[in-house]
């Protein structure tokens, strides 16, 4: 009898392992060779569930801004908590979803990439993160960005902040990312 496979949970499996190359040796460095030994799969198998390389990259893309937008919308309507403490329930959620990547520097790496490439792949990842704008802003983090954090609060934003400040500047193809990243790291 033959082996049903689950489809959908293999290509999670191979975005998750692609995700960790990526992150390790950068977008331009990887190939599918990483990728097919991070995953335990052979060349031939990957192949089966994704074209190449860029391929696997832009869904790898996907399963991160889906898996931040999701999360971005869970914590939006909840009325009870501010500004500040919804960013720190981001990142200690991404923390622990993201444990071995650093989501920052694909995202610094991604916004690389789209400064220089004019692919097609470079335009839909623009495109969706786009999509994603408002539900960012719905954070108020333009607030937060120049909020002081009281004598009596901690202000534990640290890589969510950072995170979706870079997905805010992706569409724009901001020209001045040295002055609001200083300001973002300013304001942690």
């Amino acid at each position: 009898m033959p082996k049903i496979v689950n489809v959908e949970e293999v290509k999670r499996d191979i975005i998750l392992n692609a995700i960790e190359v990526f992150d390790k040796n950068g977008y331009y460095s990887s190939n599918i060779e990483d990728i097919s030994k991070a995953a335990g799969m052979n060349r031939t198998t990957i192949y089966c569930y994704f074209k190449n390389k860029e391929d696997i990259f832009e869904n790898s893309i996907y399963y991160i801004i889906d898996t931040i937008e999701n999360d971005i919308e869970s914590v939006s309507s909840d009325l009870k908590l501010n500004a500040i403490e919804k960013i720190e329930y981001l990142n200690e959620k991404w923390n622990l979803k993201f444990e071995n990547v650093n989501v920052i520097l694909l995202l610094v790496e991604l916004w690389l990439a789209l400064r220089r490439e004019k692919g097609d792949m470079f335009k839909r990842i623009r495109s969706r993160i786009k999509d994603m704008e408002h539900k960012i802003s719905s954070l108020t983090l333009e607030d937060v960005k120049y909020m002081k954090p009281t004598l009596n609060s901690d202000l534990k934003i640290d890589n969510s902040f950072i995170i979706l400040s870079i997905l805010q500047l992706i569409p724009n193809q901001a020209s001045n990312v040295k002055s609001n990243l200083l300001s973002m790291i300013a304001a942690l």
